[in-house]
């Protein structure tokens, strides 16, 4: 970088006299009003030292202005490049800024840094703002501050009201509260993001490629995409019943569906008498829309989920597992 500053300095400095700034009024009149039989070399010596020092006065705030906010700068053409290589294909958008990110943070600082950096690098062209949403408690005195300050007005910080960790608060009405609500994972930028689309992933994924455009490719006016889960765990899945590819297709009845998880039992298969709906059996106990790597058009999804719709929030640990009940309810809607 400083080597292109030289040469610039040098390239001015070599420019012909008629070439400089010419024009200005006061200078002009400050040369006219010498002596020339005063000044060594006259008017031409004085005129010569004027247009150097008003090419310096000039290119000095521009030098400044690169020196101090480069980063920003350069991540500016780097985005504008990554436009135009998007707009040679045949899937382009008029505004690329159309997604926001929400991240939950619980420790993991390197992690969550390989996360958003790699998220960035390949898919920051759609990105606009970075929710990251702070656990009100950190495991081993877990700090981001650096991250943070890497990532600057881009990010939007929030720690919750409520630590709410992982156990299951079957209670819709609880839901209802603003402070408590907004403490479930990615609620607040559910809530709060003024995007078509919300991007949400864990802290410790690594991007290898576009993953955020190719969502956004197939997504349509659907409510979300993302992979579906979680097969490993599901006794549909090891009985060869379903899969993350047809678990639409698979619809048992609540019979069926308690000989098939005593026979072929799954790591949570206690659980599932009391998480299960007996009346509306479908989708299973373990199928969501995986949090990791999901894509949500919030045109669509903020309709039918709290506070405005009767869905209860994507991140609530309710029932089974996160993101368990979300599922359950807006697949069961007319």
């Amino acid at each position: 970088m400083k080597r292109w500053i030289l040469l610039f300095a040098l390239l001015v400095w070599l420019l012909p006299n008629d070439l400089h700034a010419q024009g200005c009024a006061m200078c002009k009149a400050t040369v006219e009003s010498q002596d020339q039989g005063g000044v060594f070399g006259g008017q031409q010596a004085i005129g010569a030292g004027l247009n150097k020092g008003i090419i310096m006065l000039m290119v000095v705030p521009y030098v400044l202005l690169f020196l101090f906010f480069r980063k920003r700068i350069l991540g500016f053409f780097k985005e504008f490049a990554g436009a135009k290589d998007n707009s040679r294909s045949p899937f382009n958008f008029a505004a690329m800024k159309k997604v926001d990110v929400a991240i939950n943070v619980y420790g993991k600082p390197a992690q969550t840094a390989v996360t958003l950096l790699s998220l960035l690098e390949h898919s920051g062209q759609w990105i606009d703002r970075i929710w990251f949403i702070e656990e009100r408690r950190q495991p081993f005195d877990a700090r981001f501050d650096e991250l943070k300050n890497y990532l600057g007005d881009r990010l939007i910080h929030y720690r919750p009201w409520f630590w709410l960790s992982v156990r299951s608060r079957s209670l819709r009405l609880a839901y209802k509260l603003g402070p408590l609500r907004r403490s479930v994972r990615y609620q607040v930028a559910w809530e709060r993001s003024k995007q078509p689309f919300l991007f949400i992933t864990h802290n410790d994924v690594l991007h290898r490629g576009d993953v955020i455009g190719a969502l956004l490719e197939h997504v349509g006016n659907h409510i979300a995409i993302g992979p579906v889960g979680q097969c490993w765990n599901c006794s549909a899945s090891s009985a060869r019943l379903c899969s993350s590819e047809k678990f639409d297709k698979y619809r048992s009845g609540y019979q069926e569906w308690l000989r098939v998880s005593t026979q072929f039992k799954g790591a949570r298969s206690e659980q599932y008498e009391w998480t299960m709906d007996h009346r509306k059996p479908w989708p299973l106990p373990e199928c969501r829309l995986n949090e990791w790597s999901a894509m949500i058009n919030l045109q669509v999804a903020k309709k039918v989920t709290m506070p405005v719709g009767p869905a209860v929030p994507f991140g609530a640990s309710f029932g089974l597992d996160i993101g368990t009940q979300w599922f359950h309810d807006v697949m069961n809607m007319p």
